[in-house]
């Protein structure tokens, strides 16, 4: 599935100036939820590590910061196009609630569209996972 102009836009705008919280508007009744999630950190190929991180969905996004906590002057560590994505429950050696996103883009430019695209995102619990799950399946289905 192909981005729309202004969703484009914006991907190209995170990709490659890395706005902030504030900037991207994020925090406000437009986010959709947010929330710390653990996520698998590294390029494929090389050493991975779960980090945690501040997540934020807005419009067709997940938006992603360092942070634990929003900061708004933080820029945006990156961010995952969600519209049209496959959605799934993963387990990915020893963590168990971890949600797997198989977006329709590539994860950076230049990147090919496979498994090195993938997002893997770790929650503490069945419960907070379902949430996820379902927030992230309405966005890529597109019912917001």
């Amino acid at each position: 599935m192909a981005m729309n102009g202004d969703d484009k836009k914006i991907y190209n705008l995170v990709q490659e100036h890395k706005p902030s919280y504030e900037t991207l508007h994020l925090g406000n009744e437009d986010t959709i939820k947010e929330g710390l999630l653990t996520k698998i950190g590294g390029r494929p190929k090389t050493i991975q590590v779960w980090e945690k991180r501040h997540f934020a969905v807005k419009g067709n996004f997940a938006y992603y910061f360092s942070n634990k906590q929003p900061v708004t002057i933080e820029p945006c560590k990156g961010v995952i196009y969600l519209k049209g994505a496959t959605i799934s429950k993963a387990e990915v050696g020893f963590k168990k609630f971890v949600i797997k996103i198989e977006p329709t883009v590539a994860r950076k430019p230049g990147w090919d569209l496979d498994e090195t695209s993938w997002f893997h995102l770790c929650c503490k619990d069945e419960q907070e996972q379902s949430e996820w799950i379902q927030v992230l399946g309405n966005v890529s289905s597109g019912h917001q």
